[in-house]
């Protein structure tokens, strides 16, 4: 008698607001192709909670974001990625921030607002537009599988990393490989 294989561990993905239904069907291409991962697109939420919004700064608040998101994580999943189109605030930097990563409670979220996305760029950029989308779900997973920000200037993992095309270094693509190795 066969033992049945357990079915690969899954990321989910959500999107909120005013991001665009073509956004987490790319990403979830990306994130298969990439990472090797199982990726389901949850029903797209209108927006953020109310709540995590500050008006002093016009932002969501991506700690809560990050909250808000592991307690949506269905039970067959391991990992969830969360996209706004609204800005996000950090109470630890005291900055408007991209997005963030928690690898204790695999959860990320992103925005983006601050990657000039609307159908016009989309349209005239495509190419970039993709990229920054790209960089920026590598980053944040980056920290959901363990990686602090990286000193290599070429590393996806470095801080302000929106320039030219960068991936992980290869001491942190070897942390990814190994972590994945093990959370599968």
């Amino acid at each position: 008698m066969s033992e049945a294989t357990p079915a690969p561990a899954k990321l989910y993905i959500i999107a909120f607001d005013y991001v665009e239904d073509w956004i987490p069907e790319f990403l979830a291409e990306f994130i298969r192709d990439k990472y090797g991962l199982a990726c389901q697109i949850l029903p797209k939420e209108p927006v953020l909670p109310p709540e995590f919004f500050v008006p002093a700064i016009q932002a969501y608040v991506n700690s809560w974001a990050i909250e808000h998101l592991f307690d949506r994580l269905p039970a067959d999943g391991k990992w969830i990625l969360g996209i706004t189109s609204l800005l996000l605030w950090s109470y630890s930097e005291q900055a408007l921030t991209q997005g963030s990563g928690s690898p204790e409670r695999k959860t990320a979220v992103f925005t983006t607002a601050r990657l000039g996305l609307c159908l016009h760029c989309f349209q005239t950029l495509p190419a970039y537009v993709r990229y920054q989308l790209i960089n920026i779900t590598m980053h944040e997973l980056g920290h959901v599988f363990g990686l602090p920000h990286c000193n290599n200037k070429h590393c996806i993992m470095t801080v302000g990393w929106m320039a030219p095309p960068l991936d992980y270094c290869d001491a942190c693509r070897a942390k990814v490989d190994a972590y994945l190795a093990q959370n599968r």
